[in-house]
């Protein structure tokens, strides 16, 4: 019986909204002015799922600020967690008296909440194994031939190699076993 639900993140410790859709699934202005801070706040700090199922009469959030400017009815709020980690929550409210949520509509939150965390975590981590891929890829630009490297003694041995190569002078390689000196002979070659 949600109106509107968003996908809080935290940035430094500040709530941004990552996406905010209404009933008919159009898009809200993401602005947490529109979320009440008191329940955010809860929840960010004892990162449990928690019910205002009629927020302006609540005892406890009645009285705040956010609650009684935005005239929430019922609101319902659920910590996305991938390994007692933190990724952000889910904040679903109505504004009709008539839709007030009721436990089960919680527990049915909770779960839903469960299974975003690991598609939030997959995607976060995803996003990780692109930027490592990318930063792979243009350290593999900075090879010679077959060989990989950036230390400054290796940038030497490629440096004495470009030179040498394009000369008919006899080269002696040396080094101990493994080395990689028949990759340098190649190269030379």
């Amino acid at each position: 019986h949600a109106a509107k639900g968003f996908l809080v993140r935290f940035e430094d410790g500040e709530p941004k909204i990552a996406a905010a859709r209404n009933l008919e699934g159009r898009s809200l202005p993401s602005s947490v002015e529109q979320l009440s801070d008191s329940i955010l706040d809860k929840v960010y700090k004892t990162r449990q799922p928690l019910i205002v199922s009629d927020a302006l009469h609540d005892t406890h959030f009645g009285r705040s600020e956010s609650v009684m400017n935005l005239q929430l009815a019922s609101v319902m709020c659920a910590p996305l967690l991938a390994r007692g980690e933190l990724l952000g929550l889910i904040y679903v409210g109505n504004d009709s008296v008539r839709g007030l949520f009721e436990e089960s509509s919680l527990e049915v939150l909770t779960i839903f909440a469960a299974q975003a965390s690991l598609l939030l975590q997959n995607a976060m981590l995803l996003r990780e194994l692109r930027t490592d891929k990318a930063e792979l890829e243009g350290q593999l630009e900075k090879r010679f031939g077959d060989i990989v490297g950036t230390n400054p003694s290796l940038v030497e041995v490629f440096r004495k190699v470009e030179k040498v190569a394009g000369t008919d002078i006899a080269v002696l390689i040396t080094g101990e076993t493994g080395t990689g000196k028949e990759l340098i002979a190649r190269e030379v070659h």
